[in-house]
């Protein structure tokens, strides 16, 4: 059944899915992302001391240190920063110009198209529910490790959705046996990628939002998993899960089952 409705990547019908989706982020009013600026401080937390720490180390000299945003949107994470602004040269990338008179105003650099374009690289990426609505999950991971600075690190915030019986959002405007079907076929799928430690990537091929009015990740077409992350990974990069922060320990229990937080590492020169 997946496979009729999932695919990976390379299929030649992700790239029509790409075409259909970029048309939908075209029209700013129909997406809430475009509204006003997001404060996402709560997931960045880690992102700044990790910053901090690459300012500290010894012998870095007066280097910016140098971000890349994927996904920017309205971000706010330049005015989160604080004292530390002044020591980072912060790159904003999104694929469309919805945002770009914000981007313009609060970020060094703004690059508006395909994050595959840039050649440069950088001590610190990240992304802020970004990464469940990319249809190339798998070049884009190959791209960050391949423009990380030694040392640096990649930050992943994002659902998770591959919790035994989780419907993706992206299949909740389907009838309730057709989601009963498709969470015991992913949940099939994820075990036998578990057992050939394989990384799936799936693209969902026609998600809700071709289909219905627009509601939260009705657009999330990346069905995200942890497994895919790490199976992915080559063995000289190191992933962390970290621990949500400003909640109590049920709530980051309960959280850390349907969002995924990630760090990873790139080693040292």
């Amino acid at each position: 059944m997946l496979s009729r409705i999932t695919s990976p990547e390379h299929d030649p019908r992700v790239a029509e899915l790409r075409a259909r989706l970029d048309a939908f982020y075209a029209k700013p009013d129909t997406y809430e992302s475009f509204d006003r600026p997001l404060d996402q401080s709560r997931y960045w937390r880690p992102v700044f001391r990790r910053i901090r720490e690459i300012l500290e180390r010894p012998g870095r000299g007066e280097e910016p240190v140098r971000v890349l945003e994927i996904g920017s949107g309205r971000t706010s994470f330049p005015g989160a920063l604080d004292d530390l602004r002044e020591n980072v040269h912060f790159t904003a990338q999104d694929i469309t110009e919805a945002n770009l008179d914000h981007l313009n105003s609060v970020a060094d650099r703004v690059h508006v198209g395909d994050v595959l374009e840039l050649g440069e690289r950088f001590d610190v990426m990240f992304s802020t529910f970004v990464w469940e609505h990319i249809t190339n999950p798998r070049e884009v991971l190959e791209w960050k490790l391949s423009h990380l600075n030694p040392g640096g690190s990649v930050f992943i915030f994002c659902p998770r959705y591959d919790a035994p019986g989780y419907v993706p959002p992206s299949a909740r405007h389907l009838s309730g046996a057709r989601q009963k079907r498709i969470a015991a076929a992913l949940a099939m799928r994820r075990v036998a990628s578990l057992l050939k430690r394989r990384a799936d990537f799936l693209i969902h091929l026609e998600p809700a939002v071709l289909h219905v009015d627009w509601y939260r990740d009705a657009d999330a077409i990346h069905w995200s998993s942890l497994g895919d992350l790490r199976r992915a990974l080559p063995s000289k990069f190191k992933l962390s899960v970290l621990a949500p922060e400003g909640l109590g320990l049920v709530a980051r229990r309960k959280l850390s089952l349907i969002q995924i937080l990630a760090r990873i590492d790139a080693p040292d020169a």
